[in-house]
């Protein structure tokens, strides 16, 4: 089962219409949660996941946890999963609704909010880990909107809390100008799509993210559309200035779930693991 909670503050419109071009000022997601978990290959992500996330509960006896950006919410109905109090939030209503048919399939309870991370304050709680992974940061076009939504998982964190960032690793991106992600493919017995994430490298404060979309239904015609976002590509540099500014401690950085050093050249993500101390 799980608990379903709305908030007026920074709601977005919903969209019942899957493939078109979002407005400038709407993430591409709010349109798109429909397909996002055809995208992903959930179960192999999570098995490899999970066992990073497992180690830092167990080690910090987190029992409370607020996934900011939360998407369909694989990683909340996990955690809960887990016998955790769950809470996430995701701006897109489209995002949230699918998560909490996600939670009900899995019988798993999770608090879901519609609302963005500047509303944080509104759930009037603490929490012992906060997680904000899938890149969610990009989409933060200001330098201050970026230190105000830090400074929210700070401020929302009990004392020696953990904070838990994924990013992709823009450093790689631009030292390497790579503009293609591996094509991803979903099929069953109805459909067959594909997805095709390409970024273009507008400068060094912008990048434009687009998912190519191919469809087609058995037999049928293969139908195509592009939704495209501009993001901000946030480097390592820029927040783990942020992190210390705001107060974070013991900052770790990582190129994978595993461990794995983090390297400019190398690692495709950045996670950051830091502390409330």
């Amino acid at each position: 089962m799980y608990n379903e909670g709305r908030t007026g503050f920074s709601e977005v419109r919903r969209r019942t219409v899957v493939f078109m071009q979002p407005e400038d000022n709407i993430n591409i997601f709010e349109v798109f949660g429909f397909y996002y978990d055809k995208m992903i290959d959930w179960e192999t992500r999570l098995r490899n996941e999970g066992p990073f996330f497992k180690e830092i509960v167990a080690a910090n006896g987190v029992s409370r946890v607020l996934d900011v950006g939360c998407g369909t919410g694989r990683h909340a109905i996990m955690f809960a999963q887990w016998g955790l109090d769950v809470t996430a939030i995701d701006p897109s209503g489209e995002m949230i609704e699918k998560a909490g048919e996600n939670a009900k399939t899995a019988s798993a309870v999770v608090k879901l909010y519609q609302m963005g991370a500047d509303g944080l304050g509104q759930l009037n709680q603490k929490f012992d880990m906060v997680t904000c992974l899938g890149n969610s940061l990009a989409h933060i076009r200001e330098k201050e909107v970026l230190v105000a939504t830090i400074q929210e998982f700070y401020d929302c964190l009990e004392n020696n809390g953990i904070l838990i960032i994924q990013m992709r690793n823009y450093d790689k991106v631009f030292l390497n100008r790579e503009r293609y992600m591996p094509l991803n493919v979903y099929r069953d017995h109805r459909e067959e799509v594909l997805f095709l994430r390409m970024t273009d490298l507008i400068s060094d404060e912008q990048v434009q993210f687009n998912i190519l979309v191919f469809q087609r239904e058995k037999d049928g015609e293969w139908k195509f559309n592009v939704l495209s976002e501009p993001l901000t590509p946030w480097r390592r540099h820029d927040l783990l200035a942020v992190m210390a500014e705001v107060g974070f401690k013991n900052i770790e950085t990582y190129g994978n779930y595993k461990k794995r050093a983090w390297s400019k050249e190398e690692s495709n993500d950045l996670i950051i693991m830091a502390e409330k101390s």
